[in-house]
C-alpha cells in the first residue's frame, strides 16, 4: 500500500509541475528556455518556488523508496537540488551559484541512479542528441524534460 501511495504522490507532482509549465508557456507565448525562466515570466518568484519545492516533496520519496539502500541516499541529491533551485528563483542575479549547484546536483544524482538501476531509460537522451544535431544549439528545457521523464518513468515502472 505504501508504494502505491508514493506513486500517487509522484503522479500528483508530475501533474502539478506540468500544469505550471503549461501555464508559463501560455503566459510567455513561445517555448520556454528553461523551467527556471518561469520565475521571471510570472513576476512572482514564489510561484516558481512552490512549483519546484512541491515537485521535490511529491516526486522524490518514490524515487528514494524505489532505489533503496545507498542509492536512496544518492536520490536525496535530487531532493536537495530541486529545493536549492526552487529557493533561488533569481538565477540571473544574486542567487546564481545556489541555483546552478542545485540544478547540477539534481540532474547528476538522478541520472546516476537511473544509470545504475535502469540504464535503458538513459536511451531517452538519444532524443536530445538528435535535437542537438538537428538544431546545433542547446536546450536547457529539453535537458530538464529528459531528466524528469527518466525519473518519472523509473518511479512509476513496476
Amino acid at each position: 500500500m505504501g508504494i502505491l501511495l508514493l506513486k500517487v504522490f509522484c503522479i500528483i507532482g508530475v501533474l502539478l509541475l506540468t500544469a505550471f509549465v503549461v501555464k508559463m508557456r501560455l503566459l510567455k507565448g513561445e517555448d520556454l528556455n528553461s523551467l527556471s525562466e518561469t520565475a521571471y515570466i510570472t513576476h512572482e518568484p514564489r510561484q516558481f518556488t512552490v512549483a519546484m519545492c512541491m515537485a521535490a516533496y511529491l516526486i522524490t520519496p518514490s524515487f528514494i523508496a524505489k532505489a533503496g539502500g545507498w542509492l536512496g541516499l544518492v536520490c536525496m541529491g535530487l531532493f536537495a537540488g530541486l529545493m536549492m533551485v526552487g529557493l533561488s528563483p533569481y538565477y540571473r542575479k544574486h542567487e546564481r551559484t545556489l541555483h546552478y549547484v542545485g540544478a547540477f546536483l539534481a540532474a547528476l544524482s538522478s541520472q546516476f541512479v537511473i544509470a545504475i538501476k535502469e540504464p535503458v531509460l538513459l536511451l531517452a537522451w538519444l532524443g536530445y542528441v538528435a535535437y542537438l544535431i538537428a538544431n546545433a544549439r542547446r536546450s536547457v528545457f529539453f535537458e530538464e524534460a529528459v531528466c524528469f521523464f527518466t525519473i518519472i518513468v523509473y518511479c512509476l515502472k513496476n
